[in-house]
Order: structure tokens, then C-alpha cells, then sequence
């Protein structure tokens, strides 16, 4: 079906579908061969050899596990290795969690198509080979050469970040069809040069194999030296086809071409069909030929500067637009300011950066200055392309929305309608109060809509999760957002939201001393943002009551701000991390609720009787990560909820509750959920 969209003359608009469609049928059922991995869970040591790289994670094939021969796979994080290499591991190993929010990208699902049940957080490692030392290691730019190379995973500074994402050149960081086709065109210039020697004394003709032959070898060794990630094995597989095609004196079709290198991609690594870096390489690529032949066919006449660099916009802005369903769903980042800043940066790496670099691995000289140089210029471009950034938000159902608004994109009426509604169709709160308490695994986040007013009470342990998870619900202004104490599993998404959304106030319990240097950088956000600053009880929105434990012998857990919101005869009460000793200090100013969130997670110490008895819960929300360390929620402390129906985020993922006033309604939102219907609750 595949080499069908691909060969067919008459179906172009077919083409892209015909070939995604089959893609996704394949690898579906290609991923069934993977052999699956074991369930393993507690402090283990074992060994193995690294098959690939995918979506931040080492794929491990086991070899021992505590000595003992053992086989399937393993996830593994906390290091980084090339694959084939042997690695000698301790860590602490555990299923795989369903931590992600409603709509939101699933790594479970990728990692359970790999073979994955289980992953490792590696605390001590032993590589074998050992890595060889960076050859930029004496550079100003060390990070950033490795990782355009070498492809190894070195941290760059948050500055360096920023400024690829807001520019849309993120990409260059990536081993791409770039770097494999500039390896492949020196190794092609070079075996030309022997081609040409050798006919000096050879008359027998048959040297036309050479060029193809040095261009597959070196591309060849350098995608293996960078891990031979999906976009290598792609632009190898077109490589491949098309020297055939030059040698066997056949015409070059692109689709024929990219409809086998799917293929083949499909079949080599059928485990990774479903990861994002596939998505990603993939899709770009089918944008940029699609706006490579628009462009030819519009500019066809004009001089050859003007082709070339029309050609060259046309195929940055064709992959923008050819990645924006995965980069919409995923990222939620599109920089308008990408083409014109790709216009010079790709040139600038594949014709200075990249032979550069190469130049210094190989230990040839001016090579490292070369690079810095290209890498000099390349950042002072970008920094003067920085501009607005849109953030388009789609759940699953709103990508496969563009993506169909993509195929139409000839049809331009159809085209803009689809885009339009799967991009603006977002679900609003009816009138009444509604109550979103989120699943960000160990840790606490709750999005309160009630009357027109948005209220956001902690953000989770992860950066970004929460703020991603609003705009795809739409939410683009909070009223007031609440810390309830300045813990990382409460604090650390919160820094991105006050960047990001129109926030009209930023409540906190207290200052901060000065060792508490997350909470110091949070009201330096929030400072930036000339977001108004909020401390303790005083002056909540209305229908909100604010409570807060005194005492000199409490701890931060305890000082937490508890939140009341009261909506015609409905309360839910928002509890932090509050245990026994705040419990029997406010019991006697707390009222009976409909929702409670369990205090401090269901921890033993917390959901005493005194808090039990004073807000008489109809429904107590844990929230929790699946299989967490802490071993929340504790036993002991469901027991304690005997006339109150429990649930958790780690097993019933994000919970949302509806009221009107008389009536009330849950429903339950489980991670890659498309939707999920509202359920009466009894009264």
C-alpha cells in the first residue's frame, strides 16, 4: 500500500495519507514481534547491551540480571551510551506509570511498542566500551558541538534552550538528514578523487560505483558513531535508493523514495515506530518535499539565485508545517520567526559548522576554529531572530484535525475550517463550579473554574506538564494562582505558567529564606512577569476562604495554605500537605465538604480524626503517583475514610468534578483519552 501512494502518478493528494496509513498499519502490527520485556520492580543489578535510543530513554536488551542469565528488555535512564554498547547497571527498577495528563503525549505507549514493562533509574553504571573523550573538549562551545555531531546527550545552558525554541531551530541540535548527506557528499568527493586517478591507467570503464561506494561507507560510519538514530536510518535508506537509481540510470522519484525508506524503517526498527522522533522525522521531511516541488513549480523561470533561496525557505517553512500536528500535540511551540531564521542557520551549519567540526574530530587543524566561528555567527543570527511565539494546543483528536487540514491544504476553504476547529475547539465550563484535580504523579495540581474565575493551586513536580495541559483546555488567564507551601512536588511547574499565562495574582504561605532557592527563583518569575504578589489569608476572590495553621513548632508541610471554595451549598476543600498537628489546629474552623483532597498525599501522619470529623467528606481525592517510594496513600490512612468514597489519580488518572448546585457530576479522564462521559453522582 505504501509503494503504491508512493508510485501512483494520479493520486497526489492520496500519496502522504496512503503512505502515514500504511505506516501506521505496519508498524502496528510489526510491534507485536518485539519481544516483550519482564516486570521488574526494587534495587537491582544486572547487564545488557543498548539497542537504541527513544524519547529520553536508553532501550536495553538484558543479559544477567543479579548474575543470573536473563532475557528481554529494559528501559534505563540516568545515563547515556551508544548503542552496542555493554552496560554493568544498579538502580531502582519499577513498572511503567501512567503519569500523563488527559491528551497528552503517552512515552508509556511508545515504551510498551519498543517492549518496555519496566523501566531503571540507574544509580551506578559501568560502560563498556568506555566513551572516547570529546574532541571538543578544549571548546567554548563543547556542549553544543557534541550534540550537532556526535549526537551525545551533553546539557547545554538554559540561555542556549530558550533561544532554539523560541527561533524554531531546535532541530540542529538533532542528527539529521543533513548531517548524514553532507558526510555522504564528502565521502563521495573523495572516492570521486580516486575514480578519476584510477582512470588515469584504467580504460575498462566500471569506476562509476566509487562515488556511490565512499558516499554509503562514510555515511554509513558516521550515523553508526552517532547511534544511528531514526533520521539517519531514514536518509541512509534514500541514499541507498537513490545511488541505485544514478548507477542503474533511472529517474530519481522523491515519494518512491520516501515511501521505501518508510518501509524499511518500519520493518528494521519496528519498536520504534511509534515514538516521537519517528513522528517527527518522518512528517518533516513529507512537508519539506511537498514545499520544495510547490516552490519549484512557482519559481520555475526565475534566476537561479532567486530558486535557491526560495527553495531554501520554502523547505524550512514545508517542515514547520509538515511537523506542526506532532509539534502542536507535543511541543505546543510554533515560532514565527523560524523560517527566515532557518533561511541562514542551516546554511550556516551544513556549509561551515558540520565540515568544521568534522575537520576537528578527524584531527586536521583550524578545524575547532572553523566551528566556533560558524557556531559564533549562527547564535548572534538566532538571537537576532528571536520574535513571537505562538502555542497552538491540540489534544490526539486535534492533531489527526491539522494533519487532515494539511492534506487539504490545495482546498483552501476545507483546509482553513479543519485547522480553525481543531485548534479552537476547546471544552468551556458550564455555569456552576468545576473542580479538574490533575494527574502529575507524586505530587499536587488543581484547576478550579468557577463563575468566570480561574484558580490554579499548585503545579506539579514536572516543568511543563500542567501548563501544556491548560492550553489544551483552553486556559490562557488565571486569576489567582496558589502555592500551598514551596515543596518541589507542589512548585516546579509553576515557574512556566507564570511565564507563559496572563496570571492575575501569585499567592504564597510566606517569604522565603534565602536558602530556598527554587522559591526565591518562582517570585523572581513571578517579579518579571509584574505578577502581584499575594502572602498568607489575606484578600481571597470571592466564594474563596483561606486557612492557614500558626506555630513556631510547625513545619513547612504544616504551614500549609488550605483553600476553601464554597459554590451555592457545594465546598471542596484543597488541604496541601497539611498533617495531625495543622489538622487539630484548624478543625474548628473547618466546615462540612463535598471534596476533600487528602491531605499530604494519604500519608500515615495526616487525615486525623479531628480533620475527618470537622469536613465530613462525601469524596476524598489522593493524589499520588502510581507505585511511589513513599508508599502513598498509606493503608492506615484509608482506613480512616470509612464512610467516604476514595479515589486516586495514580489508578483513575485525572478526576473532574462538576457541580450546578443541587446536582454534581465525575468523570475520569485516563492519559491519551479522547474523551469521557460525564456520570451523575447519587445524592
Amino acid at each position: 500500500m505504501a509503494l503504491f501512494g508512493a508510485l501512483s502518478p494520479r493520486l497526489h493528494r492520496l500519496r502522504f495519507a496512503m503512505i502515514c496509513t500504511a505506516a501506521l498499519c505496519l508498524g502496528t502490527a510489526s510491534a507485536r514481534s518485539v519481544p516483550t520485556g519482564p516486570q521488574l520492580s526494587g534495587h537491582l543489578r544486572l547487564s545488557g547491551s543498548v539497542l537504541s535510543r527513544q524519547d529520553g530513554l536508553l532501550i536495553l536488551a538484558l543479559k544477567r540480571i543479579e548474575g543470573r542469565p536473563f532475557s528481554g528488555r529494559i528501559g534505563v535512564r540516568g545515563i547515556d551510551a551508544m548503542p552496542g554498547s555493554t552496560l554493568h547497571l544498579m538502580g531502582h527498577a519499577r513498572g511503567l506509570r501512567s503519569d500523563a495528563l488527559p491528551g497528552a503525549w503517552s512515552k508509556q505507549l511508545s515504551a510498551k511498542a519498543a517492549g518496555i514493562q519496566s523501566l531503571l533509574q540507574a544509580k551506578l553504571a559501568v560502560v563498556e566500551p568506555k566513551q572516547s573523550p570529546s574532541p571538543f573538549s578544549q571548546s567554548r562551545h563543547a556542549s553544543l558541538l557534541d550534540r550537532i555531531l556526535l549526537g551525545r546527550r551533553a546539557e547545554i545552558s538554559e540561555e542556549t534552550e530558550v533561544l532554539l525554541r523560541r527561533t524554531g531551530t531546535r532541530h540542529l541540535l538533532a542528527i539529521s538528514g543533513l548531517h548524514v548527506g553532507l558526510v555522504a557528499l564528502l565521502g563521495a568527493w573523495v572516492f570521486g578523487g580516486i575514480a578519476r586517478l584510477c582512470a588515469l591507467s584504467w580504460q575498462g570503464g566500471g569506476l562509476r560505483f566509487l562515488p556511490a561506494l565512499g558516499a554509503t561507507i562514510s555515511a554509513v560510519l558516521y550515523a553508526s558513531q552517532a547511534g544511528m538514530p531514526i533520521s539517519s536510518q531514514r536518509a541512509i535508506t534514500m541514499l541507498l535508493l537513490g545511488w541505485a537509481c544514478w548507477l542503474f540510470y533511472r529517474p530519481a522519484q522523491i515519494w518512491t523514495l520516501y515511501g521505501l525508506a518508510l518501509a524499511c524503517a518500519v520493518f528494521i526498527s519496528p519498536g520504534q515506530v511509534r515514538s516521537l522522533s519517528f513522528c517527527l522525522s518522518f512528517s518533516a521531511l513529507a512537508g519539506v518535499i511537498v514545499a520544495s516541488q510547490s516552490a519549484s513549480c512557482i519559481l520555475k523561470g526565475r534566476s537561479s539565485w532567486m530558486r535557491w533561496l526560495g527553495g531554501l525557505l520554502a523547505a524550512s517553512l514545508g517542515a514547520q508545517l509538515g511537523s506542526l500536528p506532532i509539534s502542536a500535540w507535543v511541543f505546543q511551540d510554533l515560532s514565527l520567526t523560524a523560517p527566515m531564521a532557518n533561511l541562514l542557520a542551516v546554511p550556516l551549519l551544513g556549509l561551515v559548522v558540520l565540515p568544521g567540526a568534522l575537520l576537528c574530530a578527524l584531527g586536521l587543524p583550524l578545524g575547532l576554529q572553523v566551528a566556533e566561528g560558524g557556531l559564533d555567527l549562527l547564535l548572534g543570527w538566532l538571537s537576532l531572530m528571536q520574535g513571537p511565539v505562538l502555542h497552538p494546543a491540540v489534544g490526539p483528536l486535534g492533531a489527526a484535525g491539522l494533519f487532515c487540514a494539511l492534506l487539504l491544504a490545495k482546498y483552501r476553504g476545507p483546509c482553513l475550517c479543519i485547522a480553525m476547529l481543531a485548534l479552537g475547539l476547546k471544552e468551556q465550563p458550564n455555569s456552576g463550579m468545576r473542580v479538574t484535580y490533575f494527574s502529575v504523579g507524586q505530587g499536587d495540581s488543581a484547576l478550579v473554574e468557577m463563575e468566570g474565575k480561574r484558580i490554579l493551586v499548585d503545579a506539579g513536580p514536572r516543568p511543563n506538564a500542567v501548563l501544556q495541559a491548560l492550553r489544551r483546555m483552553g486556559v490562557h488567564r488565571l486569576d489567582e494562582v496558589l502555592l500551598s507551601h514551596p515543596h518541589q512536588d507542589h512548585m516546579t511547574g509553576m515557574t512556566s505558567v507564570l511565564e507563559e499565562l496572563d496570571v492575575g495574582c501569585l499567592r504564597i504561605g510566606a517569604l522565603p529564606e534565602p536558602h530556598e532557592k527554587a522559591f526565591n527563583k518562582l517570585l523572581q518569575a513571578a517579579e518579571d512577569q509584574s505578577i502581584p504578589l499575594c502572602i498568607g489569608t489575606v484578600k481571597p476572590l470571592p466564594g474563596m476562604r483561606l486557612l492557614q495553621a500558626q506555630g513556631l513548632s510547625l513545619g513547612s508541610n504544616d504551614r500549609s495554605l488550605v483553600l476553601e471554595v464554597t459554590h451555592k451549598g457545594r465546598r471542596a476543600l484543597f488541604s496541601g500537605d497539611i498533617e495531625a498537628k495543622a489538622e487539630k489546629l484548624l478543625s474548628e474552623s473547618l466546615r462540612p465538604v463535598d471534596w476533600l483532597k487528602v491531605p499530604h498525599h494519604g500519608s500515615r501522619g495526616a487525615s486525623s480524626e479531628d480533620l475527618l470529623s470537622a469536613t465530613q467528606p462525601r469524596f476524598a481525592l489522593v493524589s499520588a503517583g502510581s507505585e511511589n517510594r513513599f508508599g502513598h496513600p498509606h493503608r492506615e490512612a484509608l482506613a480512616r475514610y470509612k464512610r467516604t468514597r476514595v479515589l486516586s489519580t495514580a489508578t483513575e488518572g485525572t478526576i473532574v468534578f462538576h457541580s450546578d448546585g443541587p446536582n454534581q457530576w465525575v468523570r475520569l479522564l485516563a492519559p491519551m483519552q479522547l474523551a469521557a462521559a460525564w456520570r451523575s453522582v447519587p445524592p
